[in-house]
């Protein structure tokens, strides 16, 4: 067991023993995202931090910086994928569109795009 493995346990016998401590949750949380790179179950803990703590700054402002991170990530891909799908583009309008397999490449391309764009907006929810 390694030593991130004892550290999570650690922290779940925490919470066994003090379910309602906010800060415990807190910790939790930013442990999750940190080291386990679990944005959505560090959401999750911080969920029940704010829950038992609503008027806690600190709770609120972590939930925001994983929220905004985790939108920041998505966007990057997101903007990476357009502009390779825009080199693949020009690269067949330069070519020219005087055959049918341009046409037909055109038209995976715009399949790949739209497939892309559904699964973005799943997991980004």
């Amino acid at each position: 067991m390694n030593k991130i493995q004892k550290m999570e346990n650690e922290y779940k016998k925490a919470l066994v023993c003090n379910p309602y401590n906010a800060s415990l949750y807190n910790d939790y949380a930013l442990f999750l995202y940190k080291y386990k790179k679990d944005t959505e179950n560090s959401l999750k803990q911080l969920n029940r931090a704010i829950k038992f703590d609503p008027l806690n700054r600190v709770y609120k402002m972590n939930y925001l910086k994983i929220i905004r991170n985790r939108d920041l990530g998505v966007g990057k891909r997101y903007n990476f994928f357009i502009l390779f799908v825009l080199g693949i583009m020009l690269w067949l309008g330069f070519s020219g569109y005087n055959n049918y397999m341009n046409m037909f490449s055109l038209f995976i391309v715009a399949q790949i795009v739209i497939n892309y764009q559904k699964t973005l907006y799943k997991t980004h929810d």
